[in-house]
Parts: structure tokens; C-alpha cells; sequence
């Protein structure tokens, strides 16, 4: 009983780690998108300033 007890605590701290590591990875992924789009947009203007 106790071994199962273990695995699913075990299960449990995964699940979590898991949820923390999906929260990481939107917020990075929407960050590298917003880097693009604003490296995408900015250069534009900033070449329109420079000619």
C-alpha cells in the first residue's frame, strides 16, 4: 500500500513539474513571437527613417 501511495505521489509531483514546464514553455514561445513580430515590424520603420 505504501509503494502505491509513493507512486502516485511521484505521479503527482510529474504532474505538476509538468503544468509548471507547459506554463514555461507558452510564455517562452509567446515571448520568441513577440520578439519576432517586433524584429519583423521595427527594421521596416527603421529602414524607412534611414532613406
Amino acid at each position: 500500500m505504501t509503494k502505491k501511495m509513493h507512486y502516485v505521489s511521484q505521479l503527482y509531483k510529474i504532474g505538476k513539474l509538468l503544468k509548471i514546464v507547459k506554463v514555461v514553455l507558452s510564455v517562452l514561445s509567446l515571448g520568441t513571437f513577440y520578439l519576432i513580430w517586433e524584429s519583423l515590424t521595427r527594421p521596416v520603420s527603421n529602414r524607412v527613417a534611414v532613406n
